[in-house]
């Protein structure tokens, strides 16, 4: 059964509006609309990916059904496994020895990195946009720490549905990339502002323009199956994050990544409202 103690800290990923957990649904207070829990899992994808209209929305659509489609296997890539071999000790190193009360996972996949997060948090929420990789990360979790501690998502990152300041951490491990277009990914990064706390941290890595890519790679395009990427240099994303953080790390990885770690602003929402 969900951790029902951890509902508390939903909302509509629509119109933001406050939950209610009836006969195994919760029901937004707002607009009425009902959000299924299975085991674990809430099914909260926002509105305008249940009836997409825009490109970006059709191209998020293409990329869960890729992922679904390789989720039984896309931990065992090779490339992927030699990156974490160098990323997975800085992620450890920054995020330290603390204890976080509430903290969210954005693109937590098949659950690779999930499985250490969870030794570090005491209400743990990770949400992807690919439901057969979360079915797999759920297996993972219950096999190695039960039921309790840790809720999973399948939403989008664009719309996050925890409430306004909320988590003490927020991590992401290669996922935002993906979001399709630069400018999506900058309204993730003020998502994340969002529903961190004040003088929080948000950890995490975003593929890298580095010289190694330019030597091999694009900047910008798409993988097999029709995943979208785009590639940071390093001063172009601590300007996007100026609005939202203040950069504590930031630094290549395995000339592939960077990996970051800023603490939000404690009016960095407020300002960017502003203007």
């Amino acid at each position: 059964m969900t951790h029902a103690s951890m509902l508390r800290w939903l909302i509509c990923p629509d119109d933001g509006g406050s939950l209610t957990f009836v006969n195994g649904l919760l029901m937004c207070n707002g607009c009425g609309r009902a959000f299924e829990v299975d085991d674990n899992i809430v099914r909260i994808l926002p509105r305008q990916l249940m009836e997409p209209s825009s490109d970006s929305e059709l191209q998020k659509l293409r990329e869960q059904k890729t992922r679904d489609e390789q989720a039984s296997w896309y931990d065992m890539l090779i490339g992927l496994k030699l990156v974490e071999l160098f990323e997975m000790p800085i992620y450890r190193k920054l995020l330290g020895t603390r204890c976080y009360d509430v903290a969210l996972e954005i693109g937590c996949g098949t659950g690779r990195v999930t499985v250490e997060l969870v030794k570090r948090v005491k209400h743990l929420f990770a949400l992807d946009l690919s439901y057969a990789s979360l079915e797999l990360c759920r297996k993972r979790l219950k096999r190695s720490f039960g039921n309790d501690g840790w809720l999973l998502l399948h939403g989008d990152a664009n719309s996050l549905p925890i409430r306004d300041e909320s988590c003490d951490l927020v991590f992401s491990a290669q996922a935002i990339e993906h979001v399709p277009g630069k400018h999506l990914q900058c309204e993730v990064f003020y998502e994340v502002a969002r529903v961190l706390k004040p003088s929080s941290p948000f950890v995490f890595s975003i593929y890298h323009w580095s010289w190694l890519m330019k030597l091999f790679s694009k900047r910008e395009g798409y993988h097999k199956g029709g995943i979208y990427f785009y590639r940071w240099n390093a001063e172009e994303l601590k300007q996007a994050l100026s609005k939202h953080f203040e950069v504590e790390y930031i630094r290549p990885c395995a000339g592939y990544i960077l990996i970051v770690r800023a603490l939000k602003r404690a009016n960095g929402n407020k300002a960017a409202m502003g203007g």
